[in-house]
């Protein structure tokens, strides 16, 4: 146990109170750690509509791995092969990515960012961005096709 204070502390009235409220407690430990159960992924689909705001911001994205895991590296070259894109970036459509590319050539958002998210046990693979709230359809299924174009051509693997 850390007990810390910060300011205008007395720290003679500081020990007497910890010793008053922790005093009892036992210094020793058990001498084992519990066993962490492996987090297990769940799904879901949030939705939070307002139909004052302009833009929507989106994310998508599935399940991937944690940090110790032989496939992290591969994810996250495969977030870099998605890539991210803006309006205001120069070049415009000039880009690598084919999803900026379409996006720039369609108008299909304001940016776009692939993200590769890794916890200890699992991870979120997927995309971030913002759209007008009359695209949105249209910007999703450019980013789920962008997916399955790299799976496909084995991108991914």
């Amino acid at each position: 146990m850390v007990l810390a204070a910060a300011g205008g502390v007395n720290h003679d009235q500081l020990i007497r109170l910890s010793e008053e409220h922790f005093g009892k407690l036992k210094a020793d430990s058990p001498g084992y750690l519990t066993d962490l159960v492996p987090c297990r992924f769940t799904g879901s689909e949030i939705r939070v509509r307002d139909d004052d705001m302009p833009l929507a911001h989106i994310a998508i994205a599935v399940e991937s791995t944690g940090w110790a895991d032989a496939d992290t590296i591969p994810l996250m070259v495969a977030s870099t092969i998605v890539g991210n894109w803006d309006r205001s970036m120069a070049g415009g459509g000039h880009v690598a990515t084919r999803l900026g590319q379409q996006a720039n050539k369609y108008n299909l958002c304001h940016s776009y960012q692939a993200f590769n998210t890794c916890y200890t046990d699992t991870g979120l693979w997927g995309t971030y961005l913002v759209t007008d709230r009359m695209r949105i359809d249209d910007a999703m299924s450019a980013i789920q096709d962008e997916w399955y174009f790299n799976l496909r051509f084995k991108y991914f693997l």
